[in-house]
């Protein structure tokens, strides 16, 4: 009997994955982007089926244990990348590929051991891989048991649990002075890109992301309000944020005005625009460090915030963090906060004491 699930991605696109499974034989899966498709093959599977033709059902794209890597790497490609973000899709079929080569492409998935997981750890380390790095690796190679045990049901376990993950180093904290500030903001004034500054400021007033930027559409700002929504953000969750001073008042005089729906569209409109090359040239007319990076805005953002007095807590709501730990990189810049904080407390109780 056939069944069909509803998927969506964090990005928004929604797929329907149709599966087929009869007499306790190993499911028969395909992923469409309509539902109409979806239920148009798990008809035509159940069809096969009544008719005895059940050969169809051990298709290439039927999964069973005693695959080889490449196979089930190439179903995760079709069959779970999709749901995903472009973005994240594409950095992980690089990761796909580069994995394949470590293990070799016709390694059996039974033959994937914890030691052998611990193995590509090693060599990835050797490579000069980071902490973060390794760990995105070992993230995507336990998505792809979860996958196989929960949607192909092939395997059992999922060897991933028994590796222990590197140990994360906290986050770079590398921070522009208010006066670097301004010198980036007048260098992307002046800048080719006319659109150019209109990114950098809301960048370094909100902290916002360069993809959660690059996907604002004029629907998400809310100029009498002083309101702006991110709608596709990294933790898959919208944020609002305000916007106050000259972000606001840029927004109102220019910042709609983009024939496009996207805020900051490419030439075809479709898409975030290109600045890589003008924000190299304005990082170089405004004398910063060459290794300034657009990120580096949200790191201004959110150390200004803490030396402004600003709670860990509050920086996490506006920044969007899901974990504490991220946010805690700024908590030696909020000393004089947490001094008031501490100096109400112990004025409180030793008072109360005597």
């Amino acid at each position: 009997m056939a069944s069909i699930d509803r998927y969506t991605s964090k990005s928004g696109a929604i797929s329907y994955r149709a599966r087929v499974r009869r007499n306790g034989s190993t499911p028969l899966t395909q992923t469409f982007t309509k539902l109409f498709d979806a239920k148009l093959w798990a008809q035509l599977q159940d069809g096969l089926a009544l008719a005895g033709v059940v050969e169809n059902l051990s298709q290439p794209d039927t999964i069973a244990s005693t695959d080889t890597i490449s196979h089930v790497f190439q179903c995760y490609d079709s069959e779970i990348l999709p749901q995903k973000r472009l973005s994240t899709a594409r950095s992980q079929r690089y990761q796909l590929w580069r994995l394949q080569t470590l293990l070799g492409p016709s390694t059996p998935l039974t033959a994937i051991t914890p030691a052998v997981i611990r193995g590509i750890c090693d060599t990835l380390k050797e490579g000069g891989a980071a902490p973060a790095t390794i760990t995105k690796y070992l993230a995507l190679i336990s998505h792809i048991y979860t996958a196989a045990i929960r949607e192909w049901e092939i395997i059992e376990s999922n060897p991933c649990q028994r590796v222990t993950r590197p140990a994360t180093p906290m986050g770079r904290t590398r921070y522009l002075s208010p006066d670097a500030v301004e010198r980036l903001l007048t260098a992307c004034q002046q800048s080719r890109n006319k659109r150019l500054y209109l990114l950098v400021l809301p960048a370094v007033s909100t902290g916002a992301r360069r993809g959660e930027l690059l996907n604002l559409r004029r629907q998400d700002i809310d100029t009498s309000r002083g309101l702006v929504t991110f709608s596709i953000t990294k933790s898959g969750y919208p944020r609002v944020v305000p916007l106050t001073g000259r972000v606001l008042e840029l927004l109102r005089v220019s910042g709609l005005s983009t024939p496009s729906d996207l805020l900051f569209p490419s030439q075809n409109g479709q898409q975030g625009m290109w600045f890589r090359q003008s924000w190299l040239v304005a990082v170089k007319r405004a004398q910063l460090d060459p290794g300034a990076t657009f990120h580096t805005l949200r790191h201004t953002a959110a150390s200004h915030l803490a030396m402004s007095g600003a709670s860990l807590l509050d920086i996490a709501t506006i920044l969007g963090h899901r974990s504490t730990r991220t946010t805690m990189i700024y908590a030696y810049l909020s000393t004089s906060h947490l001094s008031g904080v501490l100096d109400r407390m112990t004025q409180t109780m030793l008072n109360g004491s005597h």
